[in-house]
């Protein structure tokens, strides 16, 4: 908990004490809008606001803002388990979450706060494993309310809802999920916010962030190729990423990595459809979000070194609910990248293992080891091989 962790964690302290020092009539709906005299990242959804608010508001004031936050991130990380435990109780379960360290890195290291939708985003997906779909999509909106990359695997939800409906009414079952989605939203109404401001800002996080490529991945291979050649600077002195803004003579990267992303995620589901209906449903389903999202996170443009969070929690569900040697593997690997990704930037409390500026050639070898396994991955999808998948009962 004593770690600095990485810039987050200073916003995130800094809007406590904020709090702490303002009524609540200059928050609501300011905040909310964005517009709360202090920073707070326009790329975030407003659940992050809420729960520093209410930190800031009922913690007692002798409370180190800093600490205060780390635990609740670490309590956030508890309450992820505890959702695990209820669909799949056993020592089994606890053994490996916990033994998981790039989940404990992210958290408790660095700071981050995907922990923030972690519970709601496995309580959803075991809900809509069993049928549940109004409070899957509820728990689902939840999920998106604290950050937007959950929304990724919208398109293969619906998908998989459409395709996996006993009856003629195919539309019913994506139709109740995305009502249940929707309804988190009002609590911004409830606070007399802007909903039209959340989702301008919502797309804007998901679609304008400048950064080619803070992550090791495929971009980050561009991005050392146009510095060391000399054609792009970084925008900052000693930072090790490019802004690409849209007046910039490459912006060309940002749209291609994501249209390239988007005609892979296309094939993805084309194939999902294909051979849903002879794989366990479930299961396939966890499986093909993995590889939806590893395609994110190696083609995509704007990927940041935490992205890699979501495929372990995939990995991690389809190992508990389908325990063989290939899940293993899969879990395995996305926990190894994750870390490697995490550690390599951040090193495990914030600090920098090595000087990323200085040593490319490391982090192009990991990327290239990275990019294999990927599209290994991606060729036994598209042929069926290696993931074993057992019937569901």
């Amino acid at each position: 908990m004593p770690a600095k962790g990485t810039g987050d964690v200073d916003n995130w302290t800094r809007l406590i004490n904020y709090v702490r020092t303002n009524p609540d009539s200059s928050l609501f709906p300011e905040c909310l809008n964005y517009r709360c005299g202090v920073f707070y990242p326009a790329t975030y959804p407003p659940g992050h606001f809420l729960i520093v608010y209410v930190l800031g508001r009922i913690a007692p004031v002798n409370i180190n803002p800093h600490l205060l936050f780390k635990i609740t991130v670490f309590s956030f990380y508890l309450l992820g388990l505890a959702v695990l435990l209820i669909f799949h109780p056993g020592l089994i379960t606890a053994v490996v979450y916990l033994g998981l360290p790039s989940l404990i890195i992210n958290s408790q290291g660095l700071g981050y706060t995907d922990v923030f939708f972690l519970p709601q985003l496995i309580g959803s997906l075991f809900l809509l494993s069993r049928n549940k779909h109004f409070p899957a999509g509820l728990l689902f909106g939840l999920a998106c309310f604290f950050k937007w990359q959950p929304v990724i695997l919208l398109p293969l939800i619906l998908v998989y809802l459409f395709f996996s409906q006993k009856g003629k009414n195919g539309l019913f079952k994506p139709g109740i999920f995305l009502v249940g989605m929707i309804v988190p939203q009002f609590i911004l109404i409830w606070f007399k916010a802007d909903p039209v401001t959340t989702l301008k800002l919502f797309l804007s996080g998901a679609l304008n962030d400048p950064i080619l490529s803070a992550a090791l991945n495929l971009p980050w291979l561009v991005t050392q190729y146009l510095i060391s050649s000399g054609r792009a600077l970084p925008n900052q002195a000693g930072v090790y990423f490019l802004e690409i803004s849209k007046n910039n003579p490459f912006y060309s990267l940002m749209f291609s990595g994501r249209l390239i992303f988007l005609l892979v995620y296309t094939g993805i589901l084309i194939q999902f459809t294909r051979k849903l209906k002879n794989r366990s449903g479930f299961n396939f389903f966890l499986l093909s979000g993995q590889l939806v999202f590893f395609s994110y996170f190696m083609i995509s443009p704007a990927v940041h070194e935490n992205h890699f969070y979501i495929p372990v929690i995939l990995s991690l569900m389809l190992f508990l609910r389908n325990p063989n040697l290939h899940t293993i593997i899969l879990l395995l690997m996305s926990e190894l990248i994750n870390f490697t990704n995490l550690s390599f930037f951040y090193g495990l409390t914030g600090i920098p293992l090595i000087n990323v500026s200085k040593n490319p050639l490391i982090s192009i070898i990991l990327t290239l080891i990275f990019a294999l396994v990927y599209f290994r991955q991606i060729r036994s999808y598209w042929r069926s091989e290696k993931i074993v998948i057992q019937p569901e009962d």
